[in-house]
Protein backbone atom coordinates (compact mmCIF):
# COMPACT_ATOMS: atom_id res chain seq x y z
CA UNK A 1 0.00 0.00 0.00
CA UNK A 2 1.90 3.61 -0.84
CA UNK A 3 2.31 6.08 1.89
CA UNK A 4 -0.42 8.09 2.46
CA UNK A 5 1.22 11.67 3.53
CA UNK A 6 0.27 15.39 4.29
CA UNK A 7 2.65 18.02 4.26
CA UNK A 8 1.63 20.80 7.26
CA UNK A 9 4.84 22.65 7.54
CA UNK A 10 3.38 25.80 9.23
CA UNK A 11 0.92 27.44 11.43
CA UNK A 12 -2.23 27.99 9.54
CA UNK A 13 -1.30 25.20 7.00
CA UNK A 14 -4.12 22.99 5.83
CA UNK A 15 -5.31 20.77 3.70
CA UNK A 16 -8.26 18.54 2.22
CA UNK A 17 -8.62 14.86 1.67
CA UNK A 18 -11.35 13.01 -0.13
CA UNK A 19 -11.96 9.86 1.66
CA UNK A 20 -13.00 6.82 0.07
CA UNK A 21 -14.52 3.41 0.97
CA UNK A 22 -11.82 1.41 2.57
CA UNK A 23 -12.61 -1.81 0.54
CA UNK A 24 -12.51 0.01 -2.76
CA UNK A 25 -15.64 -0.11 -3.81
CA UNK A 26 -17.93 3.49 -4.78
CA UNK A 27 -18.75 5.99 -2.04
CA UNK A 28 -23.04 6.09 -1.69
CA UNK A 29 -22.21 9.40 -0.13
CA UNK A 30 -19.46 12.06 -0.03
CA UNK A 31 -17.11 12.64 2.72
CA UNK A 32 -13.95 14.66 3.36
CA UNK A 33 -11.27 15.36 5.72
CA UNK A 34 -10.34 19.02 6.15
CA UNK A 35 -7.05 19.09 8.47
CA UNK A 36 -5.42 22.48 9.82
CA UNK A 37 -2.52 22.84 11.57
CA UNK A 38 -2.50 25.02 14.84
CA UNK A 39 -0.11 26.45 17.32
CA UNK A 40 0.23 23.58 18.92
CA UNK A 41 -2.69 21.69 17.58
CA UNK A 42 -4.07 19.42 14.43
CA UNK A 43 -7.68 20.36 13.76
CA UNK A 44 -9.33 17.18 12.15
CA UNK A 45 -12.59 18.59 10.10
CA UNK A 46 -15.02 15.95 8.69
CA UNK A 47 -17.78 16.82 6.76
CA UNK A 48 -20.28 13.99 6.02
CA UNK A 49 -22.74 14.39 3.46
CA UNK A 50 -26.00 12.84 3.98
CA UNK A 51 -29.44 13.04 1.94
CA UNK A 52 -31.78 11.83 4.43
CA UNK A 53 -30.79 13.02 7.81
CA UNK A 54 -34.45 12.41 9.21
CA UNK A 55 -32.64 8.44 9.32
CA UNK A 56 -29.83 9.64 11.20
CA UNK A 57 -27.94 6.99 13.55
CA UNK A 58 -27.29 9.17 16.49
CA UNK A 59 -28.07 9.53 19.62
CA UNK A 60 -27.44 12.21 22.10
CA UNK A 61 -24.78 11.93 24.90
CA UNK A 62 -25.15 11.09 27.95
CA UNK A 63 -23.31 12.93 31.38
CA UNK A 64 -20.77 10.50 31.99
CA UNK A 65 -21.77 7.59 29.91
CA UNK A 66 -19.08 6.27 27.80
CA UNK A 67 -20.91 4.78 24.93
CA UNK A 68 -20.53 1.27 24.41
CA UNK A 69 -21.83 0.71 20.78
CA UNK A 70 -21.30 3.87 18.91
CA UNK A 71 -19.96 2.24 16.27
CA UNK A 72 -23.48 1.42 15.18
CA UNK A 73 -24.12 4.55 14.08
CA UNK A 74 -23.46 7.72 12.27
CA UNK A 75 -20.00 8.48 13.67
CA UNK A 76 -16.25 9.46 12.93
CA UNK A 77 -13.28 7.25 13.81
CA UNK A 78 -9.86 9.09 14.70
CA UNK A 79 -6.60 7.90 15.90
CA UNK A 80 -2.98 9.06 16.41
CA UNK A 81 0.04 7.52 16.73
CA UNK A 82 3.69 9.04 17.69
CA UNK A 83 6.73 7.86 15.84
CA UNK A 84 8.30 4.43 16.64
CA UNK A 85 5.16 3.31 18.08
CA UNK A 86 3.41 0.01 18.14
CA UNK A 87 0.25 1.15 19.07
CA UNK A 88 -1.85 3.75 18.64
CA UNK A 89 -1.68 6.65 21.36
CA UNK A 90 -4.58 8.49 21.30
CA UNK A 91 -8.31 7.17 19.62
CA UNK A 92 -12.03 8.25 20.30
CA UNK A 93 -14.94 8.12 18.60
CA UNK A 94 -17.75 10.68 18.16
CA UNK A 95 -21.03 11.34 16.66
CA UNK A 96 -22.86 14.47 14.94
CA UNK A 97 -24.72 15.05 18.42
CA UNK A 98 -21.15 15.02 20.32
CA UNK A 99 -21.46 11.66 22.24
CA UNK A 100 -17.98 9.77 22.33
CA UNK A 101 -16.19 7.26 23.47
CA UNK A 102 -11.93 6.08 23.60
CA UNK A 103 -9.43 5.77 25.21
CA UNK A 104 -7.99 8.69 28.48
CA UNK A 105 -5.37 10.02 25.80
CA UNK A 106 -8.45 11.60 23.58
CA UNK A 107 -11.15 12.36 26.05
CA UNK A 108 -10.03 15.98 26.32
CA UNK A 109 -9.63 16.44 22.63
CA UNK A 110 -12.11 19.16 21.95
CA UNK A 111 -14.79 18.83 19.71
CA UNK A 112 -17.30 20.57 17.77
CA UNK A 113 -20.65 19.39 16.32
CA UNK A 114 -22.26 21.02 13.57
CA UNK A 115 -25.86 19.89 11.78
CA UNK A 116 -27.84 20.55 8.93
CA UNK A 117 -29.78 19.67 5.65
CA UNK A 118 -27.03 17.92 3.75
CA UNK A 119 -25.39 16.33 6.20
CA UNK A 120 -23.11 17.16 9.73
CA UNK A 121 -19.55 18.03 10.61
CA UNK A 122 -17.34 17.07 13.12
CA UNK A 123 -14.48 19.16 14.20
CA UNK A 124 -12.22 17.45 16.73
CA UNK A 125 -8.88 19.57 17.88
CA UNK A 126 -5.96 16.96 18.83
CA UNK A 127 -2.94 18.51 20.89
CA UNK A 128 0.48 17.49 18.85
CA UNK A 129 3.79 16.49 20.62
CA UNK A 130 6.38 19.49 21.29
CA UNK A 131 9.11 18.84 18.41
CA UNK A 132 7.43 15.80 16.39
CA UNK A 133 8.51 15.48 12.65
CA UNK A 134 5.64 14.24 11.75
CA UNK A 135 2.20 11.93 13.53
CA UNK A 136 0.50 9.21 12.12
CA UNK A 137 -3.58 9.69 11.64
CA UNK A 138 -6.51 7.76 10.90
CA UNK A 139 -9.96 9.23 10.36
CA UNK A 140 -12.57 7.40 8.78
CA UNK A 141 -16.65 8.13 8.64
CA UNK A 142 -19.08 5.64 9.41
CA UNK A 143 -22.15 6.24 7.25
CA UNK A 144 -24.84 4.14 8.95
CA UNK A 145 -22.16 1.97 11.31
CA UNK A 146 -19.42 0.32 11.21
CA UNK A 147 -20.64 -2.60 9.30
CA UNK A 148 -22.85 -0.24 6.55
CA UNK A 149 -20.07 1.93 4.69
CA UNK A 150 -16.85 3.16 5.99
CA UNK A 151 -14.97 6.09 4.38
CA UNK A 152 -11.20 6.91 5.25
CA UNK A 153 -7.75 9.03 4.49
CA UNK A 154 -6.45 5.82 3.48
CA UNK A 155 -7.71 1.93 3.30
CA UNK A 156 -6.88 1.06 7.29
CA UNK A 157 -9.76 -0.82 8.59
CA UNK A 158 -11.00 0.50 12.20
CA UNK A 159 -9.96 -2.62 13.75
CA UNK A 160 -7.39 -3.56 14.21
CA UNK A 161 -5.80 -0.17 14.26
CA UNK A 162 -2.42 -0.70 12.40
CA UNK A 163 -0.31 2.61 12.87
CA UNK A 164 2.02 1.23 9.77
CA UNK A 165 -1.58 1.72 7.79
CA UNK A 166 -2.21 5.56 9.66
CA UNK A 167 -1.73 8.56 7.08
CA UNK A 168 1.30 10.48 8.00
CA UNK A 169 1.09 13.99 8.57
CA UNK A 170 4.78 15.79 8.33
CA UNK A 171 5.05 18.74 10.29
CA UNK A 172 8.54 19.36 9.78
CA UNK A 173 9.28 22.65 7.34
CA UNK A 174 11.76 22.36 4.47
CA UNK A 175 12.27 19.02 4.47
CA UNK A 176 11.44 15.90 1.83
CA UNK A 177 7.83 14.95 3.44
CA UNK A 178 7.71 11.67 1.35
CA UNK A 179 11.00 10.42 2.90
CA UNK A 180 9.69 11.49 6.36
CA UNK A 181 6.52 9.92 6.10
CA UNK A 182 8.01 7.35 4.83
CA UNK A 183 10.58 7.03 7.62
CA UNK A 184 7.66 7.54 10.29
CA UNK A 185 5.86 4.55 8.60
CA UNK A 186 9.25 2.31 8.56
CA UNK A 187 9.54 3.13 12.47
CA UNK A 188 6.28 1.57 13.35
CA UNK A 189 6.75 -1.66 11.73
CA UNK A 190 10.13 -1.77 13.46
CA UNK A 191 7.85 -0.89 16.69
CA UNK A 192 5.81 -4.29 15.85
CA UNK A 193 8.64 -6.33 15.40
CA UNK A 194 10.33 -5.65 18.64
CA UNK A 195 7.02 -5.79 20.00
CA UNK A 196 5.83 -9.11 18.40
CA UNK A 197 9.30 -10.60 19.32
CA UNK A 198 9.06 -9.61 22.79
CA UNK A 199 5.71 -10.92 24.06
CA UNK A 200 6.77 -14.67 22.25
CA UNK A 201 10.29 -14.64 24.01
CA UNK A 202 8.74 -13.52 27.07
CA UNK A 203 5.69 -16.21 26.46
CA UNK A 204 8.29 -18.88 26.07
CA UNK A 205 10.55 -18.08 29.30
CA UNK A 206 7.38 -17.91 31.72
CA UNK A 207 6.16 -21.19 30.12
CA UNK A 208 10.64 -22.49 30.55
CA UNK A 209 10.30 -21.11 34.05
CA UNK A 210 7.11 -22.50 35.45
CA UNK A 211 7.75 -26.02 34.32
CA UNK A 212 10.85 -26.24 35.87
CA UNK A 213 9.15 -26.40 39.53
CA UNK A 214 10.00 -29.03 41.45
CA UNK A 215 6.46 -30.81 42.48
CA UNK A 216 4.35 -28.36 40.27
CA UNK A 217 0.98 -30.37 39.28
CA UNK A 218 0.12 -32.00 35.93
CA UNK A 219 -2.87 -32.72 33.87
CA UNK A 220 -3.67 -35.65 35.14
CA UNK A 221 -6.64 -37.73 36.81
CA UNK A 222 -5.30 -36.85 40.05
CA UNK A 223 -4.93 -33.45 39.09
CA UNK A 224 -9.00 -33.32 38.22
CA UNK A 225 -9.90 -35.14 41.53
CA UNK A 226 -7.96 -32.59 43.71
CA UNK A 227 -9.78 -29.47 41.91
CA UNK A 228 -13.21 -30.84 41.63
CA UNK A 229 -12.97 -32.33 45.70
CA UNK A 230 -11.53 -28.48 46.63
CA UNK A 231 -14.06 -26.72 44.26
CA UNK A 232 -17.56 -28.81 45.18
CA UNK A 233 -16.93 -26.95 48.73
CA UNK A 234 -17.81 -23.82 47.10
CA UNK A 235 -21.43 -22.65 48.22
CA UNK A 236 -23.80 -21.99 45.02
CA UNK A 237 -24.05 -17.77 44.91
CA UNK A 238 -27.07 -15.97 43.44
CA UNK A 239 -25.08 -14.17 40.55
CA UNK A 240 -25.15 -15.32 37.17
CA UNK A 241 -21.69 -13.94 36.57
CA UNK A 242 -20.54 -16.79 39.24
CA UNK A 243 -23.27 -19.56 37.84
CA UNK A 244 -22.19 -18.77 34.07
CA UNK A 245 -18.67 -18.30 34.34
CA UNK A 246 -17.58 -20.44 37.67
CA UNK A 247 -20.26 -22.89 38.19
CA UNK A 248 -20.89 -24.18 34.90
CA UNK A 249 -18.00 -24.70 34.10
CA UNK A 250 -17.12 -26.33 37.09
CA UNK A 251 -20.13 -29.37 36.24
CA UNK A 252 -18.96 -28.92 32.64
CA UNK A 253 -15.67 -30.39 34.53
CA UNK A 254 -17.80 -33.03 36.67
CA UNK A 255 -19.21 -33.64 33.39
CA UNK A 256 -16.16 -35.11 31.53
CA UNK A 257 -14.66 -36.96 34.82
CA UNK A 258 -17.98 -39.14 34.53
CA UNK A 259 -17.07 -39.46 30.84
CA UNK A 260 -13.83 -40.30 31.58
CA UNK A 261 -14.28 -42.71 34.45
CA UNK A 262 -17.79 -43.72 34.51
CA UNK A 263 -17.91 -43.02 38.51
CA UNK A 264 -21.84 -41.66 38.62
CA UNK A 265 -20.79 -39.87 42.32
CA UNK A 266 -19.94 -36.75 39.51
CA UNK A 267 -23.52 -36.95 38.06
CA UNK A 268 -25.17 -36.72 41.52
CA UNK A 269 -23.09 -34.20 42.94
CA UNK A 270 -24.39 -31.99 39.44
CA UNK A 271 -27.47 -32.89 39.72
CA UNK A 272 -27.52 -31.57 43.60
CA UNK A 273 -26.21 -27.97 42.56
CA UNK A 274 -28.42 -27.59 39.83
CA UNK A 275 -31.45 -27.96 41.98
CA UNK A 276 -29.92 -24.64 43.48
CA UNK A 277 -28.88 -23.36 40.43
CA UNK A 278 -32.93 -23.79 39.20
CA UNK A 279 -33.90 -21.89 42.62
CA UNK A 280 -32.08 -18.94 41.12
CA UNK A 281 -34.41 -18.04 38.46
CA UNK A 282 -36.03 -14.44 37.90
CA UNK A 283 -38.99 -15.55 38.77
CA UNK A 284 -38.35 -17.28 42.33
CA UNK A 285 -36.51 -14.13 43.37
CA UNK A 286 -39.89 -12.05 42.51
CA UNK A 287 -37.46 -9.73 40.17
CA UNK A 288 -38.90 -7.61 36.89
CA UNK A 289 -36.65 -7.78 34.08
CA UNK A 290 -35.87 -4.16 33.02
CA UNK A 291 -36.64 -4.49 29.50
CA UNK A 292 -39.81 -6.28 29.49
CA UNK A 293 -40.87 -5.32 32.78
CA UNK A 294 -41.81 -8.64 33.51
CA UNK A 295 -41.07 -11.98 35.70
CA UNK A 296 -38.83 -14.15 34.09
CA UNK A 297 -38.11 -17.94 34.41
CA UNK A 298 -34.01 -17.40 33.28
CA UNK A 299 -31.79 -15.96 35.40
CA UNK A 300 -31.03 -12.41 35.80
CA UNK A 301 -29.34 -10.20 38.72
CA UNK A 302 -29.58 -6.78 40.29
CA UNK A 303 -27.34 -4.14 39.54
CA UNK A 304 -27.13 -0.67 41.21
CA UNK A 305 -30.34 -2.14 43.31
CA UNK A 306 -32.19 -2.41 39.66
CA UNK A 307 -32.75 -5.79 38.40
CA UNK A 308 -31.10 -6.56 35.00
CA UNK A 309 -32.65 -7.93 31.75
CA UNK A 310 -31.91 -12.24 30.60
CA UNK A 311 -29.82 -12.51 27.68
CA UNK A 312 -29.17 -15.26 25.24
CA UNK A 313 -25.55 -15.63 26.54
CA UNK A 314 -26.34 -16.21 30.39
CA UNK A 315 -29.51 -18.25 29.76
CA UNK A 316 -27.18 -20.62 27.49
CA UNK A 317 -24.62 -20.73 29.49
CA UNK A 318 -26.25 -22.23 32.65
CA UNK A 319 -28.48 -25.03 30.71
CA UNK A 320 -24.93 -25.89 28.76
CA UNK A 321 -24.01 -28.08 31.78
CA UNK A 322 -27.49 -28.83 32.71
CA UNK A 323 -28.78 -30.08 29.05
CA UNK A 324 -25.94 -32.03 28.55
CA UNK A 325 -26.23 -33.83 31.73
CA UNK A 326 -30.34 -34.11 30.65
CA UNK A 327 -28.92 -35.65 27.82
CA UNK A 328 -26.03 -38.48 29.64
CA UNK A 329 -28.59 -39.63 31.88
CA UNK A 330 -31.87 -39.99 29.02
CA UNK A 331 -28.85 -41.99 26.40
CA UNK A 332 -27.47 -44.44 29.59
CA UNK A 333 -29.51 -47.43 30.74
CA UNK A 334 -27.18 -47.94 33.43
CA UNK A 335 -28.87 -44.29 35.01
CA UNK A 336 -32.31 -44.77 34.58
CA UNK A 337 -32.82 -44.09 37.81
CA UNK A 338 -31.57 -40.64 37.57
CA UNK A 339 -34.12 -39.86 35.04
CA UNK A 340 -36.90 -39.29 37.92
CA UNK A 341 -34.62 -36.82 39.63
CA UNK A 342 -34.12 -34.96 36.65
CA UNK A 343 -37.68 -35.11 34.91
CA UNK A 344 -38.99 -31.64 36.04
CA UNK A 345 -36.21 -29.90 34.28
CA UNK A 346 -37.81 -30.27 31.08
CA UNK A 347 -40.34 -28.16 31.36
CA UNK A 348 -37.87 -25.46 33.22
CA UNK A 349 -35.38 -25.81 30.13
CA UNK A 350 -38.02 -24.84 27.89
CA UNK A 351 -39.64 -22.50 29.85
CA UNK A 352 -35.76 -20.59 29.83
CA UNK A 353 -35.50 -21.08 26.33
CA UNK A 354 -38.66 -19.68 25.30
CA UNK A 355 -38.11 -16.34 27.37
CA UNK A 356 -35.76 -15.01 24.35
CA UNK A 357 -38.27 -16.09 21.45
CA UNK A 358 -39.41 -12.89 20.85
CA UNK A 359 -35.85 -12.21 20.26
CA UNK A 360 -35.50 -14.43 17.31
CA UNK A 361 -34.83 -13.53 13.71
CA UNK A 362 -35.61 -15.46 10.59
CA UNK A 363 -32.81 -13.88 7.96
CA UNK A 364 -32.41 -14.83 4.33
CA UNK A 365 -31.16 -17.90 2.72
CA UNK A 366 -32.09 -19.96 5.50
CA UNK A 367 -30.36 -18.70 8.36
CA UNK A 368 -31.42 -17.01 11.67
CA UNK A 369 -29.72 -15.32 14.84
CA UNK A 370 -31.20 -13.79 18.35
CA UNK A 371 -31.49 -10.04 18.40
CA UNK A 372 -29.34 -8.38 21.20
CA UNK A 373 -32.26 -7.11 23.89
CA UNK A 374 -30.57 -3.81 24.68
CA UNK A 375 -32.53 -0.36 24.28
CA UNK A 376 -30.36 2.47 22.65
CA UNK A 377 -31.99 5.74 21.00
CA UNK A 378 -35.27 6.36 20.38
CA UNK A 379 -37.69 3.46 19.35
CA UNK A 380 -37.71 4.53 15.28
CA UNK A 381 -33.61 3.56 15.30
CA UNK A 382 -33.23 1.08 17.78
CA UNK A 383 -36.57 -1.36 17.86
CA UNK A 384 -37.85 -2.36 21.50
CA UNK A 385 -36.39 -6.14 21.92
CA UNK A 386 -33.10 -5.34 20.41
CA UNK A 387 -30.73 -3.60 17.95
CA UNK A 388 -28.47 -5.92 16.56
CA UNK A 389 -27.79 -8.93 15.95
CA UNK A 390 -26.49 -11.04 18.64
CA UNK A 391 -22.24 -11.82 18.63
CA UNK A 392 -21.79 -15.78 18.06
CA UNK A 393 -20.93 -17.17 20.96
CA UNK A 394 -24.19 -15.21 22.97
CA UNK A 395 -26.52 -17.29 20.37
CA UNK A 396 -24.53 -20.63 20.44
CA UNK A 397 -24.49 -21.05 23.94
CA UNK A 398 -28.31 -21.05 23.64
CA UNK A 399 -28.15 -23.17 21.12
CA UNK A 400 -26.39 -26.34 22.21
CA UNK A 401 -28.80 -27.07 25.15
CA UNK A 402 -31.84 -26.30 22.61
CA UNK A 403 -30.26 -29.41 20.61
CA UNK A 404 -29.16 -31.36 23.55
CA UNK A 405 -32.90 -30.96 24.65
CA UNK A 406 -34.53 -31.63 21.32
CA UNK A 407 -32.97 -34.96 21.52
CA UNK A 408 -33.93 -35.92 24.08
CA UNK A 409 -37.66 -34.58 23.43
CA UNK A 410 -38.39 -35.12 19.91
CA UNK A 411 -38.99 -31.36 19.23
CA UNK A 412 -38.35 -30.48 16.09
CA UNK A 413 -38.69 -26.33 16.55
CA UNK A 414 -35.46 -26.70 18.29
CA UNK A 415 -32.97 -28.34 15.60
CA UNK A 416 -34.55 -26.19 13.18
CA UNK A 417 -33.80 -23.26 14.81
CA UNK A 418 -30.22 -24.93 15.54
CA UNK A 419 -29.66 -25.46 11.98
CA UNK A 420 -30.39 -21.61 11.02
CA UNK A 421 -27.92 -20.75 13.63
CA UNK A 422 -25.64 -23.32 12.14
CA UNK A 423 -26.23 -21.83 8.76
CA UNK A 424 -25.88 -18.04 9.93
CA UNK A 425 -22.41 -19.68 11.43
CA UNK A 426 -21.19 -21.33 8.40
CA UNK A 427 -22.28 -18.24 5.76
CA UNK A 428 -20.46 -16.02 7.96
CA UNK A 429 -16.95 -18.20 7.87
CA UNK A 430 -13.80 -17.17 5.52
CA UNK A 431 -11.48 -19.75 4.77
CA UNK A 432 -7.89 -18.72 4.46
CA UNK A 433 -5.15 -19.21 1.87
CA UNK A 434 -3.39 -21.78 4.72
CA UNK A 435 -7.18 -23.99 4.48
CA UNK A 436 -8.16 -22.28 8.01
CA UNK A 437 -11.99 -21.62 8.53
CA UNK A 438 -12.09 -18.28 10.60
CA UNK A 439 -14.91 -15.82 11.54
CA UNK A 440 -15.22 -12.75 14.06
CA UNK A 441 -16.56 -11.95 17.02
CA UNK A 442 -19.74 -9.36 15.23
CA UNK A 443 -20.44 -10.42 11.76
CA UNK A 444 -20.25 -7.72 9.38
CA UNK A 445 -18.32 -6.49 5.96
CA UNK A 446 -14.83 -5.69 7.38
CA UNK A 447 -12.63 -8.50 8.57
CA UNK A 448 -10.69 -7.49 12.41
CA UNK A 449 -8.75 -9.99 14.26
CA UNK A 450 -11.00 -12.45 14.17
CA UNK A 451 -12.62 -13.99 17.16
CA UNK A 452 -10.44 -14.16 19.98
CA UNK A 453 -9.74 -17.76 21.53
CA UNK A 454 -11.65 -17.78 24.63
CA UNK A 455 -15.37 -16.98 23.25
CA UNK A 456 -14.70 -19.19 20.18
CA UNK A 457 -14.60 -21.96 22.70
CA UNK A 458 -18.15 -21.85 22.65
CA UNK A 459 -18.50 -21.81 18.66
CA UNK A 460 -16.21 -24.80 18.08
CA UNK A 461 -18.26 -26.21 20.70
CA UNK A 462 -21.25 -25.86 18.36
CA UNK A 463 -19.63 -26.43 15.24
CA UNK A 464 -18.33 -29.74 16.47
CA UNK A 465 -22.02 -30.75 17.75
CA UNK A 466 -23.28 -29.53 14.23
CA UNK A 467 -21.39 -31.76 12.52
CA UNK A 468 -21.66 -35.13 14.69
CA UNK A 469 -25.27 -34.27 14.56
CA UNK A 470 -25.66 -33.48 10.52
CA UNK A 471 -26.58 -30.06 10.50
CA UNK A 472 -24.85 -27.40 8.27
CA UNK A 473 -21.29 -28.20 9.41
CA UNK A 474 -19.11 -31.26 7.93
CA UNK A 475 -15.90 -33.00 8.80
CA UNK A 476 -14.11 -31.02 6.32
CA UNK A 477 -15.38 -27.57 8.05
CA UNK A 478 -14.13 -29.19 11.44
CA UNK A 479 -11.05 -30.01 9.59
CA UNK A 480 -10.69 -26.56 8.80
CA UNK A 481 -11.01 -25.20 12.27
CA UNK A 482 -8.68 -27.45 13.29
CA UNK A 483 -6.40 -25.69 11.33
CA UNK A 484 -7.12 -22.95 12.91
CA UNK A 485 -6.30 -23.69 15.77
CA UNK A 486 -2.57 -25.28 14.15
CA UNK A 487 -2.05 -22.55 11.92
CA UNK A 488 -3.35 -19.26 13.51
CA UNK A 489 -3.64 -19.67 17.14
CA UNK A 490 -0.16 -21.44 16.72
CA UNK A 491 1.29 -19.78 14.52
CA UNK A 492 4.10 -18.78 16.54
CA UNK A 493 4.81 -22.45 17.65
CA UNK A 494 4.35 -22.83 21.09
CA UNK A 495 3.11 -19.55 21.92
CA UNK A 496 -0.70 -18.92 20.90
CA UNK A 497 -1.99 -15.79 19.87
CA UNK A 498 -5.28 -14.23 21.59
CA UNK A 499 -7.55 -14.08 18.29
CA UNK A 500 -8.22 -16.98 15.62
CA UNK A 501 -6.91 -15.07 12.99
CA UNK A 502 -3.61 -15.06 14.78
CA UNK A 503 -2.75 -12.13 16.59
CA UNK A 504 -1.39 -10.98 19.58
CA UNK A 505 0.24 -13.85 20.88
CA UNK A 506 0.94 -14.25 24.70
CA UNK A 507 0.35 -16.64 27.79
CA UNK A 508 -3.12 -18.05 26.24
CA UNK A 509 -2.98 -21.29 29.07
CA UNK A 510 -7.09 -21.38 28.94
CA UNK A 511 -7.29 -23.16 25.47
CA UNK A 512 -8.19 -26.54 26.85
CA UNK A 513 -11.56 -26.57 25.70
CA UNK A 514 -9.97 -26.22 21.92
CA UNK A 515 -8.32 -29.83 22.84
CA UNK A 516 -11.32 -31.67 21.12
CA UNK A 517 -9.65 -30.74 17.52
CA UNK A 518 -6.45 -32.31 18.27
CA UNK A 519 -7.62 -35.94 16.41
CA UNK A 520 -7.15 -33.45 13.73
CA UNK A 521 -3.87 -31.74 14.87
CA UNK A 522 -2.28 -33.84 17.34
CA UNK A 523 1.08 -31.93 17.35
CA UNK A 524 -0.94 -29.42 19.23
CA UNK A 525 -1.55 -31.53 22.42
CA UNK A 526 1.59 -31.06 23.86
CA UNK A 527 1.28 -26.99 23.19
CA UNK A 528 -1.97 -26.67 25.07
CA UNK A 529 -0.96 -29.15 27.80
CA UNK A 530 2.14 -27.10 28.63
CA UNK A 531 0.66 -24.05 29.01
CA UNK A 532 -2.28 -25.17 31.18
CA UNK A 533 0.50 -26.97 33.62
CA UNK A 534 2.58 -23.73 33.54
CA UNK A 535 -0.60 -21.87 34.76
CA UNK A 536 -0.99 -24.30 37.52
CA UNK A 537 2.33 -24.00 38.53
CA UNK A 538 2.74 -20.23 38.39
CA UNK A 539 -1.14 -19.89 40.34
CA UNK A 540 -1.68 -16.86 39.35
CA UNK A 541 -5.50 -18.27 38.68
CA UNK A 542 -7.04 -20.30 41.89
CA UNK A 543 -7.78 -23.32 39.75
CA UNK A 544 -9.62 -24.84 42.86
CA UNK A 545 -12.07 -21.93 43.04
CA UNK A 546 -12.65 -21.30 39.66
CA UNK A 547 -14.34 -24.03 37.46
CA UNK A 548 -13.08 -22.87 34.82
CA UNK A 549 -9.27 -24.18 35.65
CA UNK A 550 -11.01 -28.02 36.32
CA UNK A 551 -12.71 -27.64 32.81
CA UNK A 552 -9.78 -27.18 31.22
CA UNK A 553 -7.47 -30.10 32.68
CA UNK A 554 -10.62 -32.47 32.01
CA UNK A 555 -10.93 -31.43 28.42
CA UNK A 556 -7.32 -32.36 28.07
CA UNK A 557 -7.66 -35.49 29.79
CA UNK A 558 -10.71 -36.28 27.40
CA UNK A 559 -8.17 -35.48 24.36
CA UNK A 560 -5.76 -37.67 25.72
CA UNK A 561 -7.84 -40.56 26.24
CA UNK A 562 -9.58 -40.15 22.76
CA UNK A 563 -5.77 -39.82 21.16
CA UNK A 564 -5.17 -43.31 23.07
CA UNK A 565 -8.05 -45.00 21.90
CA UNK A 566 -7.51 -43.70 18.06
CA UNK A 567 -3.66 -44.77 18.26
Amino acid sequence: MPTVFVSLPAVGATATLEMHEITGEANAVGTRCRLTRGTDALTVSVEADDPDMLNLLATAPVAGHSDGFLYDEDCVHVATSLAGAAEPDGFTLANPHGARRGNDAAKSWPIATHRHENGWRIDLTIPLPAGAAAVGLAVLRFFRGVNHEVHGITRAFPHPMDVADFAVVVLEPGTNAEAVADRFLDSARAAKRVALHKAITQTRTRIADALTKPGRPTVSLATAHRLAEARVKRPILDSVSFLCWNEQHFQEGLLDLWEIEGDRRWLEIAIERNEQVWSLRGHHQNRHDTMWGEVMPTWYDKADGRDTTPITLGTGVILLSITRLMRIVHGTPALADLRKKIGPWTDRCKEAIGVHDREWLDLPGGSGNYLEPYQKGPARIYPRGGSRVCPLNRSFALAIPMLHLARITGDAAYPDRVRRMARYFRDSCETLDNGSLVWEYLTGRYAADGEDISHASCEVAFALLCAAEGIVFTENDVKGIARTLALNVFRHDDVPCENIRGAHPGFRWYLGPWASLCGYVPEVLPKITALVEAAMSEAKFDFANEGWGLRNVTTLLKARRERAQNA
